[in-house]
């Protein structure tokens, strides 16, 4: 447990970059879309993207464990803000991007999201 705790500490500073990361492109990725899909749909796919696209890269390059640790402390810390409902969709996009990050390893960060990307529209529009 010590050792997990260490590589916790350790991992915090990559960690807050990700999601700046994350947000940045999956913002340019999308933004030239916006106006193929409705609004709502388009803010629950923008965040769900995020999460799993963050989750993913965080697995490929720390690994699932951590990838875990690291998204649930996050929506812990904004647990508040966002609500259950908001919460429990964030923690199941996590794990869709950790899944992304185990099977396709030596994916890049622009592979990964087109790849993301293009599940999500199958299964969701």
């Amino acid at each position: 447990m010590f050792n997990h705790l260490k590589n916790l500490i350790g991992n915090i500073k990559y960690y807050y970059n990700i999601p700046k990361i994350g947000e940045n492109e999956v913002g340019a990725f999308l933004t030239p879309k916006r106006a193929h899909f409705p609004k709502k749909f388009y803010n629950d796919m923008s965040n769900d993207l995020r999460h799993a696209y963050t989750s993913a890269i965080l697995t490929r390059d720390k690994g699932a464990g951590m990838a875990n640790t690291l998204g649930v402390l996050n929506e812990i810390v904004d647990y508040g803000a966002s609500g259950r409902e908001d919460t429990k969709r964030d923690l199941n996009a996590n794990q869709w991007g950790r899944d992304y990050g185990i099977k396709y390893p030596n994916e890049t960060n622009q592979e990964l999201l087109n790849r993301i990307y293009q599940d999500y529209l199958k299964k969701y529009y």
